[in-house]
């Protein structure tokens, strides 16, 4: 039996998703800076980067983003078929 699901179509909001990937390259992007312009000074223990309350809590809210997407694409497939 072949089934094709021609009509499971779902568009993410295309703004919301630009945008928190945008934030997230921002902030990487801002992390690194921090770490080149520090040079020497910078000490061997880079685990702040990771600690960062503001980075893991941008990467929390991407994440959830990407995982309520896909938790509801899941759902709309079991729905229609």
């Amino acid at each position: 039996m072949d089934r094709t699901f021609s009509s499971l179509f779902y568009t993410p909001n295309a703004h919301l998703g630009i945008a928190l990937s945008l934030l997230m390259a921002a902030r990487i992007g801002y992390r690194l800076f921090e770490v080149m312009s520090a040079g020497p000074l910078l000490a061997r223990d880079n685990s702040d980067f990771v600690r960062s309350p503001l980075t893991l809590a941008i990467f929390g809210v991407l994440a959830g983003y990407y995982v309520a997407y896909a938790i509801g694409l899941i759902r709309l497939r079991r729905k229609q078929g």
